[in-house]
């Protein structure tokens, strides 16, 4: 935001004063710079008449550029270029059962009317990588799928027919782009947990008030990741550290691992998800008190 003439006139006032010649001049003591310009020149001195006259045109420029960066950035906005950030807005603003009009100006396809009733994509993932059902082209990977109390839903066969010309009517040409939603990969996990007997009973509830931690710290890994990181991989790691610090927990130790019923010999690492999220399809625990803590 441009400064005002007065501001302007202190910024240029206050460096005048710190000249040795003009602390010279009009015998400036240390207190009259502390004090700044406006403190120790009269209001109807000429030079705070010169210096506010000069603050007055800095801010006639400072707010004429301010003005020509605004009207510029107004130009810039309405260009793109289709990049992550963009295909994330752009299939979140699909509308199902809605046709796509040309702007005769920016010659893009856009609706004429934006109903957010009927924009039913909700989560966006966006991978460059080859396509090995494809000849290895490389290709733009749209991972996206629909939501229903916050419950993620991959999307039909008709709608992925929708969003697919959706794609090709948006997206640049020559772009190769493959669009993904299915379901969820199911991990089938097993736990064992030592834990607090003061605080769990055997059955892993807390004895406060009965919830279960350990189900609810697994359950809010899987939520944040597929909220938060949508196409992110699992950690392992990561949900054991999440598990380890629910309350009640003492030490835990992962002891079996399944995806999609494929049993995961490697207990640690990564894994990346099909269709961009998972889902728990069952969770055992193995609760053992720990008596030492």
């Amino acid at each position: 935001m441009a400064k005002s003439a007065t501001e302007w006139k202190e910024v240029i006032g206050n460096y005048y004063m710190s000249l040795s010649a003009v602390q010279t001049i009009y015998s400036l003591t240390s207190n009259d710079l502390l004090n700044g310009f406006s403190k120790t020149f009269s209001i109807v001195s000429i030079e705070n008449l010169v210096f506010y006259a000069i603050g007055y045109a800095c801010f006639l420029i400072e707010s004429i550029v301010e003005t020509a960066q605004t009207a510029i950035q107004a130009i810039v906005d309405k260009n793109y270029i289709c990049n992550d950030a963009y295909w994330h807005d752009a299939l979140a603003a699909f509308q199902s059962g809605d046709n796509l009009v040309l702007n005769s100006t920016t010659k893009r396809y856009e609706y004429s009317v934006i109903d957010s009733s009927k924009q039913i994509i909700k989560r966006v993932a966006v991978r460059e990588k080859y396509d090995t059902d494809d000849s290895n082209k490389y290709k733009v990977f749209l991972y996206v799928a629909g939501e229903s109390n916050g419950v993620i839903l991959p999307l039909t066969n008709l709608q992925k027919a929708e969003v697919d010309t959706y794609v090709s009517k948006i997206k640049y040409a020559g772009v190769l782009t493959k669009l993904v939603s299915g379901d969820g990969d199911t991990l089938d996990i097993a736990l064992t947990v030592n834990y607090n007997p003061l605080l769990l009973n055997s059955n892993g509830e807390l004895i406060n008030d009965g919830s279960k931690p350990v189900d609810l710290a697994a359950d809010g890994y899987i939520v944040d990741l597929n909220t938060n990181y949508f196409k992110g991989n699992l950690n392992v790691t990561k949900f054991v550290d999440k598990i380890q610090a629910a309350i009640g927990v003492v030490d835990v130790k992962i002891t079996g691992l399944s995806i999609n019923t494929v049993v995961k010999t490697e207990l640690w690492g990564t894994y990346e998800s099909t269709n961009g999220w998972f889902k728990i399809g069952s969770l055992t625990v193995t609760y053992q008190p720990q008596t030492s803590i």
